[in-house]
């Protein structure tokens, strides 16, 4: 059992009240056009439940597992024929491994099996020829039989298992159901991106039309219904979303691994207006809505831009039906909301030459730079979430900084959030926001996640990129700094300790290829980090958390982070060109958009109008990225 999905689930199971069958079941089942009547016909006329015994025929007292497969699986048959579910089949899969997708090159060697898969077909799954039924790409609904001797609470891990592999491999769900039924009971799990909701169990043999209920909900013929989000969806061989433009590939480009958190989706896609990416998150109720931040920074050199927005209308609450229902301690609802920018180039450790990434570099601290002068702090800064600008793209636009949905807005004289170790990729953490997990730990208030822990995960950026491939992009087989990707919190603070202040200076740490220019840049960056590291300790006490007031200091730091920057940019054209390059520098950024609401006639444009295509880092996860790098895994996200 995956040690970081039981992390995931464990304290994120929400228990339904007792109107929820009534509610929910019954009436999801109910709208497809099933009545109660029907139901109570297939169990007094199916031949499979005895109406003296009062029990299912072939379902007995067992302790042995297995003497139960067939028996369900025939119910569920009978179920599905009797009830025309064309597009739905029960499959026996309790002797078949069905393969998995892990780790961020697609891995399929691990294999799992559920003993009962609700096979689909529709618009709503994958169209291949010569499919495979016991495949993930089309489970509707994975089932797990247990016997009461052996029914345990990690059943739900288990079934959390199979969901992941459907989230994963389909690409277009909101949440998974599975039955798990024993020779007496039954209950319902669903798994979405905020943990499980367990229902109550029914006993199958008194009620036995609450089982044909469940039953009909798992094999439903709504694609909505069993957690899909219908606006995606297959024709021929291409996925596309509803009735607009076709996704470029099959499959999303960039996903989230883990089940619980933001569940992001990115893909790839194109109009009329050029190549788009959608990204597909669950946001936090609570947080400021992240098309409300880009409309903010619209127009800002150096940052992602948002072409349009699908504004929040499907919540977990909504999705379980479980609205007006007080949540478990710690945990929130979440809200779905869609955005489409322009796709500008690929992820910076994606560069081909040293100039192209030393570009994009620049440009997205310029970019940094412009959102946090108009009161907008990143805190998410890896290498993810820095983009390589298109080719020819003028200066300011040949890098961009993307995905704000970690970003916070402050007025000039608020205060500003103190750091969370969960916010961000642990591997570029500053030292700072990693030391706040002991901080916590302790009863300490940590500092405030201010600008300088955004340029110094810039630099842990350029690092990991100079230290893992190649001057052509290439990864390294064997690259350094895997300590920085460590779970324990004193280990991966020592091991940056060190790096940025070393007993011994290695007379080269960036790859050779790169040349003088790269390793020059990386110690006049580590420099300026002591400088800065030593201040931000002898004032940590007095230092101040508002805006304004860090403002004094922050204009100075970009300048000179970004000169040595601009500085290693003239060597690197002098020395491949033979003089510095003409071209003009970065223009300043233009006025800051309008912050009137996201939805105004002068804003950006809402999913009504626009054009859409289809196709952890919680818990510690490796990120999936479909071009087949390697992605450092990631620390657990502020809720």
């Amino acid at each position: 059992m995956p040690p970081f999905l039981e992390a995931e689930i464990k304290g994120n199971i929400q228990d339904v009240d007792v109107n929820f069958f009534n509610r929910v079941v019954k009436q999801r089942v109910r709208r497809t056009g099933v009545a109660d009547v029907t139901i109570a016909k297939f169990v007094q006329n199916s031949g499979l439940y005895d109406n003296d015994t009062k029990r299912w025929s072939d379902i007995n007292e067992t302790t042995i597992e297995r003497t139960l497969y067939e028996p369900f699986h025939q119910i569920f048959q009978e179920v599905v024929a009797t009830f025309k579910l064309e597009e739905r089949e029960a499959i026996p899969t309790y002797k078949t491994k069905i393969q998995h997708i892990e780790g961020d090159t697609g891995d399929s060697s691990l294999k799992t099996f559920p003993d009962l898969f609700i096979y689909g077909s529709g618009h709503n799954f994958h169209l291949e020829d010569d499919k495979d039924e016991a495949n993930y790409k089309y489970c509707a609904s994975p089932c797990e039989v247990k016997t009461e001797h052996n029914l345990k609470d990690k059943v739900v891990t288990q079934v959390g298992v199979y969901a992941r592999q459907c989230f994963m491999q389909q690409g277009n769900r909101r949440y998974v159901c599975s039955l798990v039924m024993t020779e007496k009971r039954a209950f319902l799990l669903q798994s979405d991106r905020n943990g499980v909701l367990r229902s109550q169990f029914i006993d199958i043999h008194e009620n036995p039309k609450d089982f044909v209920y469940l039953i009909l909900l798992v094999s439903s013929p709504n694609c909505t219904t069993l957690g899909f989000d219908a606006s995606i969806c297959w024709k021929v061989d291409e996925r596309y979303i509803r009735t607009l433009d076709e996704i470029i590939g099959a499959k999303p480009f960039f996903q989230r691994r883990a089940i619980r958190g933001g569940g992001m989706f990115c893909w790839l896609g194109g109009d009329p207006r050029g190549q788009m990416r959608i990204k597909d998150p669950w946001q936090a109720q609570g947080r400021e809505p992240e098309h409300t931040l880009l409309t903010k920074v619209k127009g800002l050199p150096g940052i992602g831009q948002m072409v349009a927005f699908e504004p929040e209308n499907v919540t977990i609450a909504g999705l379980r039906g479980m609205e007006g229902q007080e949540w478990p301690t710690g945990m929130a609802d979440r809200l779905f909301h869609r955005i489409v920018r322009m796709a500008y180039g690929k992820q910076i450790n994606k560069f081909t030459d040293r100039k192209q990434f030393l570009y994009a570099f620049r440009d997205a601290v310029a970019g940094h730079q412009n959102m946090w002068d108009i009161n907008v702090i990143h805190r998410d800064i890896s290498i993810n979430n820095i983009l390589i600008g298109e080719e020819d793209a003028e200066a300011g636009w040949r890098g961009s900084v993307i995905d704000m949905d970690m970003a916070v807005f402050r007025e000039r004289m608020t205060t500003i959030a103190a750091m969370d170790f969960r916010t961000g990729m642990r591997t570029f953490q500053s030292l700072f926001v990693m030391c706040s997990e002991l901080d916590w730990l302790e009863g300490l208030i940590p500092l405030p996640h201010d600008y300088l822990d955004d340029l110094e995960s810039f630099f842990y950026v350029y690092c990991w990129v100079c230290m893992h491939h190649s001057a052509d992009g290439k990864p390294l087989k064997k690259p350094p700094l895997t300590a920085w990707e460590s779970q324990n919190p004193e280990f991966r603070i020592a091991a940056k300790s060190a790096f940025l202040s070393p007993v011994v200076i290695k007379h080269n740490e960036v790859n050779h290829t790169f040349g003088k220019v790269f390793q020059d840049l990386l110690d006049a960056l580590r420099g300026f980090f002591l400088e800065t590291y030593k201040w931000k300790t002898e004032n940590r006490n007095t230092m101040t958390n508002k805006m304004d007031a860090m403002k004094e200091h922050s204009t100075q730091h970009y300048a000179e982070f970004l000169g040595h920057i601009d500085t290693a940019v003239m060597a690197l054209e002098e020395e491949e060109n033979g003089s510095p390059s003409s071209s003009p520098a970065p223009p300043p950024p233009p006025e800051p958009a309008s912050t009137h609401s996201p939805h105004s006639s002068q804003q950006t444009e809402s999913s009504s109008s626009m054009k859409r295509t289809r196709d952890e880092r919680d818990a510690g996860e490796t990120e999936m990225d479909v071009d087949g790098a390697e992605v450092p895994p990631a620390s657990k996200r502020l809720l």
